[in-house]
């Protein structure tokens, strides 16, 4: 599973639960295979400190919240995201975003589409990212 072949894992655990059902290894990696097949939500908050010159403001407390499907065909997943920033600025702008996409994991690949959009008080500003990360080896990865 670390390595992010699915369906390799799903057969080997299949096995293992067939040959030996009573070893804890076997159990736990049953309860790993159960919670990767989950949705996933991150929650993320804490204080951000600029020097103003950005669009977010001096500082303040943001707040962000990302969910994650189950995985569909076992190595993708829809995501969303929103997010809040309250500044602490003379202006007293808030920013907020909210996004969705589609996430690939496989073996040294990985990558996440996500069109967004972004209000920091001056109205509406759309927006798209593309991440794409390879793993060349141990050691190296580029992205």
């Amino acid at each position: 599973m670390d390595l992010h072949e699915y369906r390799q894992a799903e057969e080997l655990l299949a096995y293992a639960k067939a040959h030996y059902p009573t070893n804890m290894r076997v159990t736990e990696l049953d309860k790993d295979w159960q919670t990767y097949r989950k949705n996933e939500l991150i929650l993320r908050s804490g204080f951000e400190k600029s020097n103003g010159g950005d669009v977010s403001g001096n500082d303040g407390i943001r707040t962000e919240a990302q969910w994650y499907s189950a995985p569909i065909d076992y190595n993708w997943r829809v995501t969303a995201l929103a997010g809040h920033l309250d500044t602490n600025d003379e202006l007293g702008h808030n920013v907020f975003w909210q996004g969705a996409g589609l996430e690939y994991r496989g073996r040294d690949w990985q990558s996440q589409l996500m069109i967004n959009n972004q209000n920091a008080g001056q109205g509406n500003k759309m927006g798209a990212s593309l991440q794409v990360d390879h793993e060349l080896n141990d050691h190296w990865s580029i992205g």
